[in-house]
This record gives structure tokens, sequence and C-alpha cells, in this order.
């Protein structure tokens, strides 16, 4: 159940305020240290970060062109000047439709172009086009697909617990499983894979953002994903982890913008109430409201909530898609991170 804290992530999962690049750095080293270290810089020739905004006054993009785009018309002022002054130093994320994300996250379009910066420096540093091209492949329609190409993804792979299924919501959302409950915590731990585990949040963070976007190009809407958590099987002892995901959490919500719509968490125990508890004191508002909490019979809730119809649900949830859309979650056994790269970040 603390994953939580880090699949919320992008949500504004924890108490936000505006972008702080020290906290985020901040966060950063702490999550690092306990990673081994931080992926070097990659290679490739720098972007023009520090041009971003150079200009005080740039020229907005016409308005007509971001609405064409599908940009919502509250944003569409601050968005237009957003792509001005970002234009030609953040290509990755400087789509129009992009910045309503960050826009929409952060609440001003000061923050929101801070964290643009901040996003795009991270995703250089942290090596992500390489990370993700190590975890997965494109999948041909603007996101990825799970395809591990190292010894490191391929043990990442068999004891991480979430990805995007390839279905959508009736209203054509993305869709996101994780089986928390399986998620073998203590041997993770206890190999010191939390770096590998890290690694797959963000694969799994960025390839759901990717979807997310690809689905609002194409309907010129914005397209956030709906979340699904399954944490059957839970205990109270998952508590004792929550300071291994809270600095992951700090670094995530710091580079990931406003991606899911809804999240539901499906098969919750009685003792999840304790948990809860714990765990919803460190989410900004705007997540909790996201939230339905429901136990085992959550058929007709889920549809309702976050528009999933059970059928399109994997097997151990009741549904006809087959258990190996996600990863296996398998139990960590001694010695599983012998000989591995357990670093963060892609390989630059």
């Amino acid at each position: 159940a603390v994953a939580v804290l880090v699949l919320c992530g992008g949500s504004a999962v924890l108490r936000r305020g505006p972008f702080d690049s020290e906290r985020y750095r901040g966060a950063s080293r702490r999550a690092t240290s306990r990673g081994r270290r931080l992926a070097a810089p990659s290679s490739r020739r720098p972007d023009r970060v520090g041009l971003c905004g150079a200009e005080a006054d740039p020229k907005p993009v016409p308005l007509e062109e971001v609405l064409a785009l599908g940009v919502p018309t509250d944003y569409a002022s601050d968005v237009a000047l957003m792509s001005s002054r970002l234009s030609g130093c953040c290509s990755d994320l400087e789509h129009p439709l992009m910045l309503v994300r960050f826009l929409s996250f952060q609440g001003n379009r000061d923050g929101a172009e801070a964290m643009v910066r901040g996003t795009h420096t991270w995703r250089r540093d942290y090596a992500l086009d390489a990370l993700m091209r190590e975890w997965g492949e494109p999948d041909g329609a603007g996101a990825w697909r799970r395809a591990p190409r190292s010894k490191r993804a391929a043990l990442a792979e068999r004891h991480f617990c979430g990805a995007r299924l390839p279905v959508r919501t009736r209203s054509g959302r993305p869709v996101m499983v994780a089986r928390v409950g399986d998620w073998d915590i203590e041997g993770i731990i206890r190999e010191g894979l939390e770096p590998l585990m890290m690694n797959s949040f963000i694969f799994a963070m960025e390839d759901l953002m990717q979807a997310d976007h690809a689905a609002s190009l194409s309907e010129r809407r914005m397209v956030h994903g709906s979340v699904v958590i399954d944490i059957g099987g839970i205990s109270l002892s998952v508590l004792r982890h929550l300071h291994h995901v809270k600095d992951f959490a700090s670094m995530v919500n710091a580079v990931f913008p406003d991606i899911a719509h809804t999240i539901t968490i499906v098969n919750a125990p009685a003792v999840f109430a304790h948990i809860w508890a714990a765990v919803s004191i460190l989410m900004d508002p705007s997540t909790r409201r996201k939230v339905q909490i429901l136990g085992s019979d959550f058929r007709h809730v889920l549809q309702a909530h976050a528009e999933v119809d059970a059928d399109v649900l994997p097997e151990f949830l009741g549904g006809r898609l087959s258990n190996s859309h996600l990863p296996p979650a398998m139990k960590v056994p001694i010695g599983a991170g012998r000989d591995v790269g357990l670093t963060l970040g892609g390989l630059a």
C-alpha cells in the first residue's frame, strides 16, 4: 500500500506548493543514496535548458492555434504564452496539450514553467530515453510496451507489480493496474532491489503519461488515465517500509504532472483503514478526491467511478484479460540482486 504513494504520482500525491528545485534535488539525492548511485547524465549534446524563458516578453502563440489542438479554454492563454517561452528548449514536453498537464498540476503559469524545465533536466540526467528502451519498446501508438532488454530489466520485470493494460475505459482513457497486495516488499528491500523497482515505476508512469498524451492528440481533448490498485492480502507490516517510499514519491511527484483521472483501490481488507490513515495524510487533497476504496465486491462501483468494465480487467480481478499483461510480482529469492546493476536511471 505504501506503493500507492508512487503509483498515484503525477497526480499530486504529496501535499504540494510551488515547484521547488532544491526540494527535488534533495529528494533525488536521498533516493540515490538508497539506490547506490544515479545513472550518469546522457552523453548526448545537452539541450538548451538554460535558454528557456530568456526573452522577457515573448509573443504568445496565437490562441486559435492552441484551441484548435484541444487545449481547454480556461488554460488557453497561459498555454499559448508558455508554448512561446519554452519553444525549442524542452522539445519532449512543450506540446500545448502536454503543457496543460503541468499547468493544471501546478495551478499557475510560473510554477508550471519551472516544473517543465526541472522535469526536462531530470529526464536528461536520469537518461530516461535509455531507460525506456532498456525496459521496453515503442508500441507504435505513441506509448510503450514492456520488453526488458537487459539482465536488470528482466529481474525488475519478474518482481514488479503494475503496468498499463492494452484496453481503454468506456470514455477512452488508458488503464493502469497494479497488484500491490502480491508485491514482495520485504524481499525487495532485503535484496536491495529498490532502485530497480523505482525504474519500473518510472517506466510505468512515463508509459501512462505518453498513452494519455497520444489519446489527447488523437481526440483533441485532455485525456487522463484510470488507475486500479489491487491490495488484497495486504497487512499492517507494510507501514514499516513507508520511509523507503517517501523520497521516491517526492521525486516522482516533482517530475510527473497530472496523468490520473481516477484511482480505484480494490479488494481492500478491513486493516487497510489503518494503513490509509497513515498514507492519505501525505496526499494532496486533489489526489484524495480521485481515490475510491472498495472491498471485494467492486465491479459495479468500479464501472461507475472509473468507467472500467470488469470484463476488460486481468483474470486475477475477475476479468477476461490474461494475467500476462502485468508483471508477475513474483517472490524475491535470496541472492536475486547479485551481479546485477542495481542503479537508478538509464545506462547512458
